[in-house]
């Protein structure tokens, strides 16, 4: 029988969750985003939300709340 190893590259907890998300708005984002940047999406309860995988690379993990109910958003 073989056996895998588990090598950790980053110690546990490494990369901080957002915790307090800050938004842009429409006309914003339509300056700063292409048409081929890529976002998770979420609608809830009649709220949209948007987050940038480019933004989520570098964070992994957001908690927030939409539509009055608490999600974490990974990538």
């Amino acid at each position: 029988m073989r056996t895998l190893e588990i090598h950790s590259i980053l110690a546990r907890d490494f990369i901080s969750s957002i915790d307090t998300p800050v938004f842009i708005t429409v006309e914003e984002a339509s300056q700063n985003l292409v048409d081929r940047d890529l976002v998770v999406s979420l609608s809830f309860n009649g709220e949209h939300k948007a987050y940038s995988t480019a933004f989520l690379s570098a964070h992994e993990v957001v908690n927030d709340v939409i539509g009055g109910k608490p999600v974490a958003v990974t990538w």
